[in-house]
């Protein structure tokens, strides 16, 4: 990838995606005098992702070589046993390991005859959280946590791991279930409601609603767990703590037993227009409560232009706005509302300074009206800086505070507070919105960059 030439914000991909062979090497064309990110990976995940940043070629007909030796990716092997210690041949089961880099990841593997199993560690490389990537494939993490289930089974305890170990030994207990019940008026459907259950690590686990309303986890590995109940669109419904599991139990929660969701929410039904008064058809925005905007949610019109938000009943009013687009004030309440929104304004952010940040790092602005005359709560609006210039939607022209925030990007990002407030000036010229900006201080930016890789 390089800096696209007719906007220094954007990036382009210059390469094709084609076969390298050592006997026939693939040249590539690529602008001059650029700063050069290659990522060579292999199709059948054998190999770690190499990632590597070259000065590119300052003058035309210049060549340069890069040779890449692609490192295999980790593998554990090991064997899966019973609790009584046997080995459980021809068993499929789900390993999970979790990489720092990317979160949780899941391959599912087959023991053999002798109930040995062989689970590569697929994907991008793994790689200690936070680090800055380097020229050279990102080395791999010194431990992963690994578990794994299978029908009706679970892991007895998390094993820590070095990835590429042998000899591992995971035994699979009769897992834990818990099971229960909810209420929901007669104009609710099962579909409307979604259940899921958190462990102490925060990671979810789902299972649908029976349309009698019933729900069931098994396989579960003990420990103390939350369960959640959200609507279609994210709202959360209800939620129970201190739910304890025990090996091979069902879970006797009476809290569980009967969860009443009846007269709790409602459904507001509403005409998306636009300005002009067409319909927004297969349009998509968001929606929040008009006193906190703490949780947003997203929504999808249908082909009439209509929506229908799961809403509950102790909200009086909430905020619905176009994908950036300025918010409009609706009242909950039966029936059908129309309702015009406003597309958001195209807006280009450009940096007054260059900024360097190590490989995979990039600083993110996080906007807020300074002196909005809403008398509902806003979401903060963010823009990214891949380069000098970043682009993205608000809901108007007009004066905005900015906080900096560092980012580590990658599938499991973190982001860290950088720098102090700034407020600044969006212009509008046409349909297009354009300011300035100062980015933070050196000394700041460093500082960050500090604390992000501990």
């Amino acid at each position: 990838a390089a800096p696209d030439a007719g906007d220094p914000g954007a990036r382009r991909f210059v390469g094709t995606r084609e076969a390298l062979w050592p006997s026939a090497p693939r040249r590539v064309r690529v602008p001059l005098d650029h700063e050069l990110e290659l990522k060579l990976w292999a199709d059948d995940h054998r190999f770690q992702v190499h990632r590597v940043t070259v000065k590119g070629p300052t003058r035309e007909g210049e060549e340069q070589e890069l040779r890449v030796v692609l490192r295999d990716l980790p593998v554990l092997t090991g064997r899966l046993l019973s609790l009584a210690g046997e080995p459980m041949p021809k068993q499929r089961f789900l390993a999970a390991y979790d990489d720092p880099w990317r979160g949780l990841v899941s391959t599912e593997a087959t023991t053999n005859d002798a109930g040995r199993f062989r689970v590569q560690l697929v994907g991008e490389p793994l790689s200690p959280l936070p680090r800055p990537l380097r020229a050279g494939s990102a080395e791999p993490c010194e431990v992963v946590r690994v578990s794994a289930h299978a029908p009706g089974r679970a892991l007895r305890e998390v094993v820590r791991a070095a990835p590429g170990e042998q000899g591992l030994r995971l035994v699979l207990a009769p897992g834990a279930s818990i099971r229960g019940s909810v209420m929901l008026d007669s104009k609710r459907t099962a579909a409307s409601v979604r259940v899921g259950l958190i462990d102490a690590q925060s990671q979810t686990k789902r299972t649908p609603l029976h349309p009698d309303g019933r729900f069931r986890f098994s396989g579960i590995r003990p420990g103390v767990y939350s369960l959640e109940l959200r609507a279609a669109q994210g709202l959360l419904l209800a939620r129970v703590d201190g739910i304890e599991l025990e090996e091979g139990l069902d879970a006797e929660d009476p809290r569980l037993a009967a969860i009443d969701l009846r007269g709790r929410f409602a459904t507001l039904q509403l005409r998306l227009r636009d300005e002009r008064g067409d319909a927004l058809v297969r349009k998509q925005g968001t929606w929040w409560s008009a006193h906190d905007a703490a949780e947003i949610f997203s929504w999808t019109t249908d082909e009439q232009g209509e929506l229908k938000l799961c809403v509950p009943l102790e909200l009086s009013e909430i905020a619905v706005a176009r994908e950036g687009g300025l918010p409009q004030r609706v009242l909950v309440a039966p029936g059908g509302q129309d309702l015009r929104l406003a597309p958001g304004l195209a807006t280009k952010l450009e940096l007054a300074q260059r900024v360097e940040l190590p490989g995979g790092m990039e600083l993110v602005a996080v906007l807020e009206p300074a002196r909005s005359r809403a008398s509902f709560a806003l979401p903060p609006l963010r823009f990214a800086f891949g380069g000098p210039v970043a682009e993205g939607l608000l809901p108007t022209a007009g004066r905005y505070r900015v906080r900096w925030q560092l980012r580590v990007a990658s599938l499991a990002p973190r982001e860290q507070a950088c720098g102090e407030a700034q407020e600044i000036d969006v212009d509008r010229a046409g349909d297009r919105g354009y300011a300035r900006v100062e980015p933070p201080e050196e000394e700041e930016l460093r500082r960050a960059i500090e604390e992000s890789l501990r």
